[in-house]
């Protein structure tokens, strides 16, 4: 992550369902890039950043303490990601594991921001 304070000044500029949308389409680039075994260090690069959204998002006053617990397993998770990608990631079912659980934690979260419940317009 380039510059933390930077991006998240950026970050958090946005309202509390676009920053939670955002964490749901970083989960759905990990899920995209673990289809390839040559994409490891993007995969570490999200990771990072996603943790650094959640926590910055989880401290946010409005935020519904159904979605802070949603939230902080997804941080857990994200922890033992980081921890153990490197030195899973040329087996495929690991990897697989990784993808898997990327692409439902996109669904769930984008189901916690709000986004998917906005009416649209005609």
């Amino acid at each position: 992550m380039p510059n933390p304070l930077r991006i998240r000044e950026r970050y958090m500029r946005d309202n509390l369902s676009v920053r939670i949308g955002g964490i749901a389409a970083n989960l759905s680039r990990i899920y995209s890039f673990s289809q390839d075994i040559g994409s490891c260090e993007e995969v570490l690069d999200l990771i990072n950043e996603t943790i650094h959204f959640v926590n910055w998002t989880m401290i946010d006053p409005t935020i519904e303490c159904s979605t802070s617990h949603v939230l902080a397993d997804l941080a857990a998770l994200l922890e033992t990601w980081k921890r153990t990608c490197q030195s899973n990631w040329v087996d495929d079912t690991e990897r697989l594991v990784i993808s898997s659980a990327a692409q439902e934690w996109a669904q769930r979260i984008l189901q916690c921001s709000g986004l998917l419940n906005r009416a649209k317009p005609a």
